[in-house]
């Protein structure tokens, strides 16, 4: 929920309790799928982020979430005929929807990326307190990619505290290739 939307319904709130009038909170935006701002706080991605993009084809999606600091915190939607849209939300040059294209044949080298590491083998969460997390340092973002490929989905939440050796390592080089491929940084910075 946006600040905006947070400060109106406290506002109707507080009238309402001075009126003494039951009050009828306004509808919330639809969502169409669940997505985290960290690995331990869930959240909707609103619909928005999905127009454009062709829901029932393939997608590949990198959010990045919060850390205790100034880390840019977005989310990036790449549909397989080159569709981008950039979700920034806090720490980020572009707050709300961006929109850009790619080429088919980067999203394919992307889904390759994705065969190569063996990304649906791999576990669903990188966090600590699981025993793929082999190290933990605190205060570090998470990044959670996805991809839907021919009907199969798979997600994996990568928290950056937990290490960066084997797995992780191909995580973060993932995330990071999604990052360019995307070029989020022109949304970014």
């Amino acid at each position: 929920m946006k600040l905006s939307s947070l400060i109106a319904l406290v506002f109707m709130l507080a009238i309402a309790a001075l009126a003494q009038q039951p009050v009828r909170p306004t509808t919330a935006p639809r969502t169409v799928a669940w997505t985290r701002y960290d690995a331990r706080t869930p959240a909707l991605m609103p619909e928005s982020v999905f127009t454009g993009a062709k829901i029932r084809g393939d997608l590949i999606t990198l959010e990045r979430t919060v850390c205790f600091g100034t880390c840019p915190i977005y989310s990036v939607t790449i549909a397989s005929d080159g569709q981008v849209t950039f979700e920034g939300r806090q720490y980020t040059k572009v707050t709300g929807i961006a929109r850009g294209k790619i080429s088919q044949k980067k999203f394919r080298q992307l889904v390759t990326q994705f065969q190569q590491m063996d990304y649906f083998s791999l576990p669903n969460d990188f966090s600590p307190g699981t025993k793929v997390c082999p190290q933990m340092v605190t205060d570090m973002p998470s990044a959670i990619t996805s991809i839907s490929l021919k009907g199969k989905s798979k997600t994996v939440s990568h928290y950056h505290g937990c290490g960066n050796s084997g797995a992780l390592a191909q995580l973060t080089a993932l995330e990071n290739k999604i990052d360019e491929v995307a070029e989020t940084q022109r949304w970014i910075k």
